[in-house]
């Protein structure tokens, strides 16, 4: 039997699909098609090179009045800060050893009237729930709730949610990873395109060093990472909002960022 740790190592990883996002560039979101509508992030807050090509502003197309803009991204400092993530916690939770997994680990407890409103407060807590089902997946090899909340034709996740499944089903387990998130004080982009809303959130995460158990007696140390002013898209289309991957935004919404890839590829 092969062993899995190549495989694990080889994969790309969650940060690698976080950063593909700032490495595009933020730009890619805020091109004004003529049907996009686009507001940047406050000049104030950027501080790197990614945020500062968010920065820029760009006027409303006809599609979307001022007005509905600022009411849509009104009280949106009030999320800035620690996402807690939303579980169903029933108690008994025993995190996983080097011996065992995890036991009882909380199920992600998903909103599901806040995820099909097309309001600020929906894609937050749609954020919230995918980062708490993200945890789950990786504390239980179970990726249901996290396919739930990304995009169901968004192909970039599944070979990360099949990893942490195979990993398990072949008695494998994460030992040590806790998940940490929060929202930057800096205004999410949004774009508004017919039905369609796009929000990215200014984002930061860490994790301490852990453990991936690959079978009884392969383990893989793997080190702790943080990282701050990435993002994280989340798209209402079809009535509620899903979670995103950049390359998937591109395949799927490129009325979207077109005319931001061009600009950005230039800079």
């Amino acid at each position: 039997m092969n062993s899995p740790y190549t495989t694990f190592t080889s994969t790309p990883s969650r940060r690698a699909i976080l950063i593909g996002f700032g490495a595009f560039g933020i730009a890619a979101l805020a091109g004004c098609a003529p049907s996009v509508k686009s507001v940047q992030n406050s000049p104030s807050n950027s501080s790197s090179s990614s945020s500062s090509s968010a920065s820029s502003t760009s006027s409303p197309s006809d599609s979307t009045s001022p007005e509905e803009y600022a009411k849509f991204v009104a009280d949106w400092n009030k999320y800035v800060g620690d996402i807690k993530l939303p579980t169903k916690d029933k108690g008994g939770y025993t995190p996983a050893t080097n011996t065992e997994p995890a036991k009882n680990v909380p199920e992600p407890d998903i909103d599901e009237n806040a995820i099909r409103q097309k309001t600020l407060e929906g894609s937050y807590k749609a954020l919230a729930a995918y980062e708490a089902s993200f945890l789950y997946a990786v504390l239980t090899g179970n990726s249901e709730y996290a396919k739930k909340l990304s995009h169901e034709d968004d192909p970039n996740l599944r070979p990360q949610f099949d990893l942490y499944r195979d990993i398990y089903n072949g008695g494998g387990w994460m030992e040590g990873y806790d998940l940490k998130c929060w929202i930057l004080d800096k205004r999410p982009t949004v774009v508004f395109e017919s039905d369609i809303v796009a929000v990215a959130w200014n984002y930061g995460e860490k994790f301490e060093a852990y453990k991936a158990h690959l079978s009884k007696e392969e383990v893989a140390d793997q080190p702790a990472d943080t990282a701050d002013n990435i993002y994280m898209v989340t798209i209402y289309d079809g009535g509620s909002w899903k979670y995103v991957t950049n390359t998937y935004l591109k395949q799927k919404y490129p009325q979207l960022v077109e005319s931001g890839n061009s600009s950005s590829s230039a800079t």
